[in-house]
């Protein structure tokens, strides 16, 4: 019999990525855009490119659809294609001229370009410009200043969490303080805090968010809290893996299950990804490390 580990590895980190979509770009102005940005403090990242570059069609055909990249660009920003050459972009073209294709912006709220890039990336580099764009657009340390000088204000504590999430920093000490002082968690205010800092599925606040999924669902939509949910999920997921922890992936499982059953799947439809030894192919995929070798 497999070991735990494999079971929920594969059900849970790895066949989501095999069904998951690539980048998902925004359809509507520029202006919606960067109205977009500036509710959800994101950075648009804007494929400026022509119709009939090659290196341009390599990338819409290669990169933008890959999971990796959709699950970084979907998280992180708000993502928009732009040719270049059409007339009704022509506004757009003449703020933010280009010299080749594809140039890459990466454009804050204000429309201020954070990072400009021109080429053709993989996935990797383009994960690593996006990275890059995060880290000279970090907010969390304005934030950090006022909190470090006594500011609890609700408003800054929260801004301070989606800060520190989209930088990539640890959030849920902040978010633990916060949560720790009220009494009522069926503010809206409050279910928004909940929302923005269930980062890790072993924690206070996601068990929070799962207590009260039906009202936070009913305030932003089911798009956001299945992804905050999808994300704590595997946030959690890869750390059980890193120390070997089968009761936390366990765990892990059975909350994802709780939470997002619409998106649960029996072991047996996992089979075909190297659940059981009895489908074709499942020897092939290789061990992902020691610890982890069928029992």
């Amino acid at each position: 019999m497999r070991n735990i580990l494999h079971t929920v590895f594969f059900s849970l980190f790895l066949t989501p990525a095999i069904h998951a979509q690539g980048i998902e770009f925004f359809h509507g102005s520029w202006a919606d855009a960067l109205e977009k940005a500036k509710s959800e403090e994101k950075i648009i990242f804007v494929d400026a490119f022509a119709s009939w570059c090659g290196p341009c069609k390599r990338m819409a055909s290669q990169t933008f659809p890959d999971p990796k990249a959709g699950e970084y660009y979907n998280a992180n920003f708000i993502n928009l294609k732009i040719d270049m050459e059409k007339p009704e972009n022509s506004e757009f073209a003449n703020k933010y001229p280009v010299s080749s294709y594809p140039t890459l912006f990466f454009i804050d709220a204000t429309g201020k370009i954070v990072l400009k890039e021109v080429g053709a990336k993989n996935v990797e580099q383009l994960i690593q410009s996006g990275q890059k764009a995060l880290g000279k657009s970090d907010k969390s340390v304005d934030y950090e200043k006022k909190y470090n000088e006594g500011n609890r204000e609700p408003q800054l504590m929260f801004d301070y969490v989606r800060a520190l999430n989209a930088s990539g920093k640890p959030s849920l000490k902040i978010t633990n303080e916060y949560l720790n002082s009220q009494k009522d968690m069926s503010s809206e205010f409050n279910q928004k805090f909940i929302l923005e800092g269930a980062v890790e599925a072993d924690s206070r606040v996601f068990d929070l968010l799962l207590k009260y999924q039906k009202d936070i669902t009913g305030l932003v939509g089911e798009g956001p809290v299945s992804a905050r949910i999808e994300k704590a999920c595997r946030n959690t997921l890869k750390k059980a893996i890193e120390f070997k922890n089968e009761v936390l992936l366990a765990e892990t499982k059975a909350k994802m299950k709780t939470a997002l059953p619409q998106k649960s799947r029996s072991i047996c439809e996992y089979c075909r990804y190297a659940i059981l030894p009895s489908h074709q192919g499942c020897k092939k995929i290789p061990q992902i490390g020691p610890g982890f070798a069928e029992k």
